[in-house]
């Protein structure tokens, strides 16, 4: 008997079909529960660590001390219908996936090069994720299939892409296998074919600059459509892509479900075969999700659910982080500062910018240099909102303590 492949919903943790809330912190713990709205007590599916386990002293072979900057890859990567807790460092390029408390040998490990972006994806149909990068400034993919029995490759050096495109992983021609997936932010125009060479998409016209793709199945035909959020505004794009190639008539078309600081991300939150729309507030932590088939319908408005914070990594974002913020770092009055903040994930080059006034004597230039002389004593909280050149962002808030002499 041939074994039946299961295909993971995104971001689903226990297996029951719908996606669930996930959130990792840059240390590699997880926190992730089921949305149950108006349930007392919701369903804890993990809890500072792997599933329904206690976390790692290190994670893929790097120790804990070192795993600062790590963020979340979810997928399904050992076949089981369920996604793992998977995350990927973009300094030392590992591989960390955990499963039920244990190590995935087989996907875990290094993959990657410096600027690329990472991908995963079941790109060859077989109901496992595999580990897949996309260079910008080359334009090539580089796919590594995970099996068994260890890896073999799918693709290395696959040429399709430029600087200025996007990866947006799906399957758009409803095959169960990833496609190579661009959406250009210079031009808003899409390009998506299939491993094998088929093109699905070339050149459709949906976006325009400083919007942000999210990828999935809207309108539950199979197939993954082309979605756009808006952050700025909060505004949904949605089009549907047909099983001929074309697209259909917009699902959504500047829909407003979201505001500035408000972070969409990828799921089917009521298991209904839909993606919904879905924000992550970054600083408090609240969700709100929208379902748009059959009819528009609210599953998590403001005060319904609140999971995660400031500092944590929603799974299904861009990923962004900011590498060595303030926090704890004391200085002395009029005593002379430079720090400069390093970002992670994403595409650099990375922008800075302060969403307050600076303490007095201090600036923060656009790429990331704290300097001046603190004029005052106290302790100040300074939030930055970091933007990398893919129209992603992040906001981060840095600890500085001046004493007086």
């Amino acid at each position: 008997m041939v074994p039946v492949q299961r295909h993971a919903i995104y971001n689903d943790y226990n297996g029951d079909g719908a996606s669930d809330l996930a959130v990792m912190t840059p240390s590699v713990s997880w926190y992730v529960r089921a949305l149950d709205v108006g349930v007392i007590s919701p369903r804890i599916i993990s809890w500072n660590g792997p599933l329904l386990g206690p976390s790692p002293v290190g994670v893929g072979g790097v120790p804990a001390a070192q795993s600062v900057g790590f963020i979340p890859v979810t997928g399904d990567y050992n076949g089981d219908g369920r996604c793992d807790l998977a995350s990927y460092s973009p300094v030392t390029k590992n591989w960390a996936i955990y499963s039920t408390n244990a190590l995935l040998s087989n996907a875990s490990g290094l993959w990657g090069w410096p600027g690329e972006i990472p991908v995963p994806g079941d790109y060859n149909g077989d109901g496992w994720w595999d580990l897949a990068m996309y260079w910008p400034a080359a334009g090539k993919w580089y796919i590594q299939g995970v099996t068994s029995t260890g890896r073999i490759t799918i693709a290395y050096g696959t040429s399709w892409g430029a600087s200025t495109m996007i990866p947006v992983p799906g399957d758009y021609d409803g095959d169960r296998r990833s496609d190579l997936a661009l959406w250009d932010f210079s031009t808003g125009r899409w390009y998506i074919r299939s491993v094998a060479g088929s093109v699905i998409v070339w050149g459709v016209q949906w976006g325009s600059s400083g919007m942000i793709p999210v990828p999935g199945d809207y309108n539950g035909d199979g197939r993954a459509d082309l979605a756009l959020y808006q952050e700025s505004s909060g505004r949904w794009y949605i089009l549907p892509v047909n099983a001929n190639g074309t697209t259909g008539v917009p699902l959504a078309f500047g829909l407003a479900w979201g505001y500035s600081g408000a972070a969409a991300v990828s799921g089917d939150f009521d298991g209904d075969g839909c993606s919904d729309l879905s924000v992550y507030d970054r600083l408090s932590g609240a969700w709100y999700i929208l379902k748009i088939k059959p009819a528009p319908q609210v599953l998590s408005n403001v005060g319904d659910v609140v999971w995660g914070g400031q500092g944590m990594i929603p799974a299904g974002v861009c990923g962004l982080v900011v590498a060595n913020p303030l926090s704890s770092q004391f200085q002395w009055h009029r005593a002379g500062i430079t720090w400069q903040l390093i970002g992670e994930g994403g595409r650099a080059p990375y922008s800075f910018v302060a969403n307050a006034t600076m303490p007095a004597g201090l600036s923060l230039s656009r790429s990331g240099l704290i300097s001046g002389t603190p004029q005052t004593s106290g302790s100040f909280n300074i939030n930055i909102t970091m933007n990398d050149s893919n129209g992603c962002s992040c906001r981060s808030r840095l600890t500085l303590t001046i004493f007086s002499r």
